[in-house]
């Protein structure tokens, strides 16, 4: 009898809840309703909402960020040359011989010691000599200074043929000093991620670069700093000009980027007084670079920048495990990989120890819920929502949207999915009840 009671209690609790379920469709439709107003289908999205595909980009070829040097070194303000004369300045009177080691490690052809007196090229690019005017070897091969300066001394009968003797040698090339500062960790030291956690972490370390001439470019830059950007960086360099600034401005500019400000934002900020020149690592195939050889080559008080991905990442909502995660740098994440990740934290929110659970605030999970929100900002700095049908998009990849940075994904159950899951919970009880009474 008892089991017969039980069997009829739980029989109009079920019948019950179906009247119930119906009362409730009416107001969850009305927040569905609500939540749905002005949500563009993912398949209709415009174009320009779209997130652009990473997946088809290409790692530029790195050459093109080193320079171009001449065969041969030109002189100029700043380089040390060994200079002999023989008669003015040789062994009689100055040791003849120099040597740099510090320059064997930069150049190769700079390893053996260099022969002759240590005399600088002055900032007009002129040679000051004993008893004679200053040479101009501004742009001057070495064996070129090394006939003007014969040709000095023997124009002025200090210097007989055959005892004129003059070599120049190279001690040491002029340098280039620039500013390095990046935010990414770079491979410079190994970075250990938890299984269920992705890291993204930020050194924020900055360098001095005395970078010799001809070797002055942003691949050597990045070489002597750790190499190219590390995955918590963007694929992407930025190089400040030092040009017609003021030591203030770039002083400023300096603050301002590492305070966490965006070379975009500094440009509108300081206007024509600030160039700032993009140099991306992946572009698409068969598009053409938007920078130039020249635009490489470093210049004495330029800045290097990598900028941090910090803000590269999607949040999680409605019934997936609310926080924040971080995109990959190289490749898209659709709305499946992105839900897969969220709920169950296969890279995990950032900071946090998320479980590998299936929307716990919902009412059961016999139903999978079916429909996505994604909230979007827009360059005008407006949102728009889009909406995205995962039974439709598991068969057409218009509906299979790419999130991009700064998307809130939230994922909700349909009304006859949220019904559905009430109706079968409450027979899912009734029918352990019923179980247990049978066996009493």
């Amino acid at each position: 009898m008892r089991t017969k009671s039980l069997r009829a209690t739980w029989t109009l609790v079920f019948l019950a809840s179906l009247s119930i379920s119906g009362g409730c469709v009416s107001g969850i439709t009305s927040h569905r309703t609500s939540l749905q107003r002005n949500a563009i289908p993912a398949r209709k999205l415009p174009e320009r909402l779209r997130a652009a595909s990473q997946a088809d980009m290409v790692p530029i070829d790195f050459t093109m960020l080193r320079g171009n040097p001449p065969a041969e070194h030109l002189v100029g303000p700043g380089d040390v040359l060994g200079i002999t004369i023989q008669g003015v300045i040789d062994q009689d009177n100055a040791p003849p011989l120099a040597q740099f080691p510090s320059n064997a490690g930069v150049d190769p052809k700079l390893a053996s010691p260099a022969i002759g007196q240590p005399v600088v090229v002055s900032p007009q690019g002129e040679l000051v000599l004993p008893l004679v005017k200053a040479v101009s070897v501004n742009g001057k091969s070495l064996a070129q200074v090394s006939e003007l300066i014969r040709a000095a001394y023997v124009e002025r009968d200090i210097l007989k043929a055959g005892r004129d003797y003059v070599t120049v040698d190279l001690i040491r090339p002029r340098h280039v000093n620039v500013i390095v500062l990046r935010e990414d960790s770079g491979p410079i030291s190994p970075v250990l991620y938890r299984r269920d956690t992705q890291v993204i972490s930020s050194r924020g370390t900055g360098h001095a670069l005395e970078l010799p001439i001809y070797q002055n470019d942003l691949l050597h830059a990045l070489v002597e700093t750790g190499g190219l950007p590390g995955v918590d960086g963007f694929n992407e360099v930025w190089i400040l000009r030092n040009e017609g600034l003021t030591s203030e401005v770039r002083s400023q500019v300096i603050s301002s980027l590492q305070g966490g400000r965006t070379p975009q934002s500094l440009m509108a900020l300081h206007g024509v007084e600030t160039r700032f020149i993009r140099v991306p690592l992946r572009i698409c195939p068969g598009q053409s670079v938007a920078f130039s050889p020249d635009d490489v080559i470093l210049r004495e008080g330029d800045v290097v920048y990598i900028e941090s991905r910090e803000s590269d990442f999607f949040l999680g909502g409605g019934l997936l495990n609310g926080g924040k995660y971080y995109l990959p740098r190289d490749r898209d994440i659709d709305v499946f990989e992105a839900i897969a990740i969220a709920s169950n934290a296969t890279y995990g929110p950032a900071g946090a120890n998320a479980a590998a659970t299936n929307f716990r605030s919902g009412p059961g999970n016999i139903v999978p819920p079916t429909r996505v929100i994604v909230v979007r900002k827009v360059e005008s700095g407006e949102q728009v929502k889009i909406h995205v049908d995962l039974r439709v998009a598991i068969n057409d990849p218009r509906e299979r949207l790419i999130v991009q940075p700064g998307d809130l994904v939230l994922l909700k159950y349909t009304p006859a999915e949220l019904a559905g899951n009430l109706a079968l919970n409450f027979v899912n009880v009734g029918y352990n009840i019923n179980n247990t009474g049978n066996r009493n």
